[in-house]
């Protein structure tokens, strides 16, 4: 698992275990081994993310568990289907 922070000041550039990286040049196993602390943090990657690859993000469906933890949320394009 990699932890991540993402520098404000270039949107396109991430921080992967002190390795700067553009946003564009994550592979799909980069992707998939980044650990995020908080939901926002999360919905700040994608944005950024969406916005290098010319599109617009949203949330969509989020599961809770009994004490109101957040166990999914789903991040879409904007134009993807309906909102729930």
């Amino acid at each position: 698992m990699v932890n991540v922070t993402i520098d404000e000041a270039e949107e396109d550039i991430i921080n992967v275990d002190g390795f700067e990286k553009l946003i564009t040049d994550l592979t799909i196993e980069d992707i998939w081994r980044l650990v995020f602390d908080t939901e926002s943090q999360v919905c700040e990657f994608y944005a950024k993310y969406a916005k290098c690859y010319g599109f617009m993000s949203r949330k969509d469906l989020k599961t809770v568990d009994a004490n109101g933890n957040i166990n999914t949320r789903q991040l879409v394009c904007n134009k993807a289907g309906e909102r729930h």
